[in-house]
């Protein structure tokens, strides 16, 4: 690491998430912000939620009786993109020349945390900023499996006129070799051409759609039950990716594109106990498409910080 680099790694430590202490070299997990919105197709202002994040990280305590000692890990918060210049991008190329260039700086510097023995968490921002984090995670982790938690199937291969939209990134996980499976769940609003992804994929895409999973539960289908199938699905090293919207929109209703229905905050966090029991390790996750309403913001701390304490 350069001089400047760890100087500005000794400023940033300064700060604190979680109102704790932060360091570089010794945290374990990485929160990435990347505050990028160019792609979104209704509400704007997710690109704002990372700064909203760590401004009301202190909100939260971080002991839990379950994990009493999660938070020694370690955390460390990177906003080494800052503000990223979203509204001035007027036009499709612009957005999706700027966009791999955003993909391949994250795919690098994940993928660097990663082989330092990090786990990496990613904040956006819109739903097309996750994928060069997935692409670090493909090429480290040999049969990456892919949680899905969201609204829409998002296999479209462009969205009014980019490539890189947050509508098309599972498209583009989808050609990645290093990724074994996608499992989706949530998922209740997708075009024909979508299904048809997931139909044609011959058992590489598994999508639990919201209505069947409703129907089940009323059905007396117990969710422990149904968690054990959609753990049987995935490979054993897993990379969670969560849009807001695929949870209940009670929980974060300024979201971008928010539909009616979803997951529960309870049902992710047990699926998710169920991970170690079973064989499965979830090795990173990205959480996007939150707005920077601070009820919004404040229940996506909450999940955030849960989430990552099923992080191998």
């Amino acid at each position: 690491m350069n001089d400047d680099r760890l100087r500005w790694y000794t400023v940033i430590t300064m700060q604190r998430l979680f109102d704790l202490p932060e360091k570089y070299f010794d945290s374990q997990i990485h929160l990435l912000s990347f505050p990028w919105d160019a792609s979104a197709s209704f509400r704007r202002g997710t690109a704002q939620f990372p700064s909203r994040f760590y401004e009301l990280s202190h909100q939260i305590d971080a002991f839990d009786r379950r994990f009493p000692k999660h938070a020694d890990r370690g955390f460390f918060w990177d906003d080494q993109w800052g503000t990223l210049p979203t509204g001035d991008l007027k036009t499709a190329s612009l957005i999706d020349a700027a966009s791999f260039r955003m993909m391949e700086q994250l795919r690098s510097v994940v993928l660097e945390r990663i082989q330092l023995g990090k786990r990496i968490i990613v904040l956006g921002g819109d739903h097309s900023v996750p994928l060069g984090s997935v692409q670090a995670h493909a090429t480290f982790y040999s049969g990456l499996g892919v949680l899905q938690v969201d609204a829409h199937m998002d296999f479209r291969d462009g969205y009014e006129g980019i490539t890189y939209s947050h509508a098309s990134i599972m498209h583009h996980v989808a050609q990645l070799p290093g990724v074994a499976k996608i499992v989706q769940l949530g998922i209740r609003d997708y075009c024909q051409e979508e299904y048809q992804v997931m139909v044609e994929s011959g058992g590489r895409i598994v999508t639990y759609f919201d209505d069947m999973l409703a129907s089940r539960l009323f059905q007396g289908e117990t969710w422990h039950d149904v968690c054990l199938e959609i753990l049987s699905q995935l490979p054993d090293d897993v990379y969670l990716t969560v849009d807001v919207d695929g949870l209940a929109s009670y929980h974060a209703p300024y979201t971008g594109t928010p539909v009616p229905g979803g997951l529960s905050y309870c049902q992710l966090m047990y699926l998710l106990s169920l991970f170690s029991e079973h064989g499965k390790r979830l090795v990173g996750f990205d959480l996007v498409e939150v707005s920077s309403v601070e009820e919004d913001v404040i229940f996506a701390t909450h999940l955030l910080y849960r989430i990552s304490q099923y992080l191998a």
